[in-house]
């Protein structure tokens, strides 16, 4: 297959955006790796960590995120 994935990243984007305070995650592939950009409530108190455990321990090591980029939401002054 010269060298491209044949993981699909739509599994991890699906499993990130089921978890609280998730509103958005994207996935890609970089050769064989993964690596997402999730935003959370600006309310949570979730770490990349906390999220790439919960992917090795629910959907496996094969759709863990080699990285997670973590934003944080900012909710409009009112």
């Amino acid at each position: 297959m010269d060298g491209e994935s044949t993981i699909d990243p739509s599994v991890t984007t699906r499993f990130l955006e089921s978890r609280d305070s998730v509103l958005f995650a994207e996935v890609w592939t970089v050769g064989c790796e993964l690596h997402a950009r999730v935003v959370v409530d600006s309310c949570s108190n979730i770490h990349e960590d906390d999220l790439m455990q919960a992917c090795v321990q629910e959907i496996g090591v094969t759709y863990t995120p080699q990285s997670i980029t973590l934003e944080r939401a900012i909710s409009p002054a009112a």
